[in-house]
């Protein structure tokens, strides 16, 4: 180390270096390092012993070695390298260990470069030891509270610093300028403490100060000290000399009342905050004029808080704002010491009114709803439109006084544009939605089902053809029958739905012959078979009460009386006329069927939407017509959802009734049939005031369960209510059925009659729709 001034006081030492200058008779500069045994070589005069000098003799000792041998001459000396020392820092430190340090290092620095004392080490109680002997102990908060450095001694070639263990302690908290725990030493009392903290602050409270303690490893108390006596000099009261204990806690508690003399001003103003208090003052010497407001404040109320003595209990006292800025003298109330005056913006008092708006725009959400917004506006404050909005069509969905909502469509191009035919005025609670661009657009779809990887529906591309379609249908499985595929097409005309049935020879389709190859068409459904005959493992699932439930691999041709038979019959709770049979080629059919009819309908209510704009109808008209259209679309929507169950009707006998009789049916690869146990009840679903299922009276007719459900609603279509049997099957309620079986549905459907004019395909569809949720409930009240 070099650069580092050096105090006189610096003891040389082996490894030390310095530099010896010499003019006057003897001319020259010399460099020395003291030796291991602490000697330097001087020219013409021989060893001479350094080590142990302090550095402020050395050139005395030099000129008086030099002076036996030379005459007039002068010297000086300046240090070089400093030679390096170990030390070592052990005990409760960050990093104990060894270190390597200047010579000229004091115990500062070795603390310092081992992390200072840990957590649990002493800060009162640090250790230097020298030669195995305590040469020092260092306070540090002498150094920490003062800046006294006279404990920060240079250390020597292996010292050692010992941190131990943290002694007693005691915590401070509050009102006090510097709130921590500290550490005691000797005999500390609580003005020890308090002095330790740097005093207590104005707002400490001197008549209660807490001192928490803990007795005896056994519990915790508070004691508490009234310091108030001669307060403005506390080391000199005796209340002060209260000795602490360690893991003490003192709490120097705030001054308990508010200001005094002051007067609040809180809430809608420009300067909130305290104001002086002075006698006679009234509201409008703190509210001058409205400009000490921010802008729109409610006139028409304002509130005092006021403290009530001597329990200083609060009160609201109210006040006409408006009527007090001028001065009447009934609302510029008188104000006393303490009163929080609040003032309020007219916002919070008006209902607030939104508009929504959501789909593809880049910020959908509702928005505060501003005097004359329109559409665009709307628009505007939620981002803009997306790339992929839809600008033909939007829609206003708008809440009626009676609650119910009114759809309005409206052209977003031209809302855009502000014609205000499209651009319409918005009201509370209107919601807008913005279409994607690809929700209009009709995609045309074909499927495929059967012996394929992945059946399902498929979108139509250009130039597609069977090939094509068996390949994105992850290709044919290995038991598919190549030479008779049933390709059924449907053709749309205005009388009607023409079907066509294609058998094609899919090996030839797939080796490009374009007579079997053929281009698809939209609807089309192709069915791939299985090889006839094939003797693949077929299994059946039967669960519910027969005595051995579970899968079976079934035979070719194989009856359901045979498989029921190896299943050990039926248990003695079984209920035949609730049995669940299902079938998956069925619940494919459905499904596929549902889908083309779906889609069939979606175009057809697309065309007739594009009619409508350009029909001349008066405007009343066009909004009842466009609002039937969007009903017609929410059902569609609604329909395509439904998940086909697949369920087939059978009315199961035991086992020697069923055997031959009609319903002992070939089973398929992947049927299931549930048995379930004797229901205890009929259940009555549907527009009843109260659907619920009810307890089985045996001779009990309709009238009866509906009554015990509450009866018919309002909306009830009393012509079209039926029985859901047991066993999957419907009828009619006109037929005065009077014999009920344990576990058939009652189900009393809405009136879906249209206000305006018939639809009798839509209320066929809503009527679908409702079906299959009731065969869902009335399934769970079967089981």
């Amino acid at each position: 180390m070099t650069n580092v001034p050096v105090t006189p006081d610096y003891i040389l030492g082996p490894g030390d270096g310095f530099t010896m200058t010499v003019w006057g008779m003897v001319d020259g500069t010399y460099s020395f390092q003291v030796n291991r045994e602490g000697q330097i070589t001087l020219p013409k005069v021989g060893v001479v012993q350094v080590a142990g000098l302090p550095f402020g003799d050395l050139k005395r000792h030099l000129q008086r070695q030099m002076s036996r041998y030379f005459k007039d001459f002068n010297l000086d000396v300046t240090m070089g390298n400093l030679r390096t020392i170990r030390v070592y820092v052990v005990g409760e430190v960050t990093a104990p260990g060894s270190y390597t340090l200047s010579s000229l290092s004091t115990a500062f620095h070795a603390l310092y470069a081992a992390g200072g004392p840990a957590k649990r080490g002493t800060l009162r109680d640090i250790r230097l030891i020298r030669n195995g002997t305590v040469v020092a102990t260092i306070d540090l908060y002498k150094f920490l509270l003062s800046g006294d450095r006279s404990q920060d001694l240079r250390l020597q070639d292996q010292d050692t610093i010992f941190v131990p263990l943290i002694g007693p302690v005691v915590g401070i908290a509050g009102n006090v300028y510097r709130p921590a725990i500290y550490e005691l030493k000797g005999q500390n009392t609580l003005g020890d403490v308090i002095a330790l903290a740097g005093g207590i602050l104005p707002t400490g409270y001197l008549n209660r100060v807490q001192v928490e303690r803990i007795i005896a490893h056994e519990k915790k108390v508070a004691v508490d000290f009234d310091l108030s006596e001669d307060s403005k000099d506390l080391g000199k009261n005796e209340r002060l000399q209260v000795p602490v204990q360690n893991m003490d806690v003192v709490k120097i508690f705030s001054i308990p009342l508010p200001t005094q003399d002051v007067v609040y001003l809180k809430g809608y103003v420009v300067r909130p905050g305290p104001y002086q208090f002075k006698p006679g003052m009234r509201v409008r010497d703190i509210i001058k004029s409205y400009e000490d407001l921010l802008p729109e404040p409610y006139p028409d109320y304002a509130h005092i808080v006021r403290y009530v003595k001597p329990d200083l209990h609060q009160i609201i006292v109210p006040f006409h704002l408006g009527r007090a800025l001028k001065e009447d003298p009934e609302q510029n109330l008188r104000l006393e010491t303490l009163d929080e005056i609040t003032v309020y913006p007219k916002a919070d008092f008006e209902v607030r009114r939104t508009v929504s708006i959501t789909g593809e725009v880049q910020r959908p959400g509702s928005f505060p709803l501003l005097k004359g917004m329109r559409i665009k506006d709307l628009i505007m404050h939620a981002g803009n439109l997306t790339k992929e909005a839809y600008l033909e069509q939007g829609e206003l969905l708008r809440m009626r006084e009676d609650r119910e909502v009114e759809r309005f469509y409206f052209n977003m191009g031209k809302a855009l544009e502000e014609d205000p035919r499209d651009n319409l005025l918005l009201q509370d609670e209107d919601q807008v939605v913005i279409h994607n661009l690809w929700e209009p657009k009709y995609r045309k779809q074909v499927a495929v089902s059967g012996l394929v990887n992945k059946p399902g529906e498929y979108r139509l591309t250009q130039s597609m053809r069977v090939a094509d379609l068996l390949f994105t249908a992850g290709g044919l499985q290995k038991n598919a029958y190549l030479k008779a595929a049933e390709l059924t097409r449907y053709t749309i005309t205005q009388d009607g739905v023409r079907t066509t049935t294609i058998t094609l020879d899919l090996g030839r389709a797939l080796d490009g012959d374009p007579s079997q190859n053929l281009l698809l068409q939209d609807y089309d459904h192709l069915v791939v078979r299985p090889i006839p005959e094939l003797a693949l493992e077929r299994t059946v699932i039967l669960s519910g009460e027969v005595r051995l439930s579970g899968t079976y691999v079934i035979a070719r041709g194989e009856r359901l009386s045979s498989v029921l038979r190896r299943a050990g019959g039926f248990t003695d709770k079984a209920y035949l006329k609730g049995a669940i049979f299902t079938r998956q080629s069925v619940a494919r059919l459905e499904k596929v069927q549902l889908s083309q009819f779906v889609s069939f309908q979606q175009q057809r209510l697309l065309a007739e939407s594009s009619r409508l704009v350009s029909s001349g109808l008066l405007k009343d008209e066009l909004v009842s017509e466009q609002q039937a259209l969007g009903t017609r679309m929410e059902l569609l929507q609604k329909l395509s959802s439904q998940v086909p169950l697949g369920r087939v009707v059978i009315k199961l006998d035991p086992l020697d009734q069923l055997e031959g009789s009609l319903h002992d049916i070939v089973l398929e690869d992947g049927d299931t049939l549930f048995v379930p146990q004797w229901p205890s009840s009929i259940a009555v679903l549907g527009s009843v005031h109260n659907p619920v299922a009810i307890l089985y009276q045996e001779g009990a007719g309709i009238e009866y369960y509906i009554a015990q459900a509450g009866g018919l609603t309002r909306y009830a279509d009393k012509k079209q209510v039926y029985v859901l049997k047991a066993d999957g099957s419907a009828v009619a309620s006109f037929l005065k059925i009077r014999a009920l079986d344990p576990g058939d549905a009652i189900i009393v459907p809405p009136d879906t009659a249209p206000k305006v004019r018939p639809l009798p395909l839509w209320r066929d569809i809503a009527t679908i729709i409702g079906q299959f949720a009731i065969t869902v409930a009335a399934l769970a009240a079967i089981l």
